[in-house]
């Protein structure tokens, strides 16, 4: 018990001696009743600390156990899954290079054949020119899968950036949005620019107000 409680505990029992002795029943009465209420009132108060240690504990264990998901399965598997986009994204782009290359040469054997007037020369070139068109259109069947692919990661990265948040919220760090200068992008002109995301693009119009005042 802590000291003013017991300070207030025994000027209540004070009260109650000093009724008892005066022989007035209804103060007795009234000082018991004070009593009982000050025991329950202090009673509810260690229950409630109680509540809300067991709630921070729990609350804990829910965070900790939201961060070690993360880090045992969501991350690996969102860099899996990302890894996995970009390999078939070179790989395609690589193929579908190649067949244009093909189809380029085929278009040029065609050009030779209708100049010497060439029937079987022109065909198989036609047939070789159908065939690239429809490898090149198969190559491109790999961004459905890549779509797929990257909503999974999307979600998976929202599931990390939720126990992020809520480390930082029990940690009593605010989220707001910092008014410093923002700091140099290292990704700065990586990939195109993201609409909503990336600080808009400089205008035709802009860049050449630019060059005019620098008298150029």
């Amino acid at each position: 018990m802590k000291a003013a409680a017991r300070d207030n505990l025994r000027e209540r029992l004070t009260d109650v001696l000093e009724a008892l002795d005066a022989g007035d029943d209804l103060r007795v009465h009234g000082c018991l009743r004070s009593l009982a209420e000050a025991g329950e009132a202090e009673v509810l108060s260690e229950v409630s600390a109680i509540i809300r240690w067991m709630r921070a504990g729990v609350d804990a264990l829910s965070i900790d156990q939201q961060l070690s998901r993360a880090a045992a399965t969501d991350l690996p598997d969102l860099v899996g899954r990302l890894d996995a986009v970009i390999h078939s994204s070179e790989a395609a782009a690589l193929r579908t290079l190649d067949l244009v290359e093909q189809g380029q040469a085929a278009l040029q054997t065609l050009r030779a054949a209708a100049a010497s007037n060439a029937p079987s020369v022109m065909a198989d070139s036609c047939e070789s020119l159908r065939s690239c068109l429809s490898a090149i259109a198969e190559a491109q069947s790999y961004q459905d899968l890549n779509g797929q692919t990257i909503k999974k990661a999307i979600h998976l990265l929202g599931g990390v950036e939720d126990a992020l948040v809520a480390v930082l919220a029990h940690a009593g760090i605010s989220m707001e949005p910092a008014n410093d200068e923002p700091a140099e992008d290292p990704l700065a002109g990586c990939g195109p620019r993201i609409a909503g995301l990336d600080p808009a693009a400089v205008s035709q119009s802009e860049a050449d107000d630019l060059l005019s005042n620098l008298g150029i």
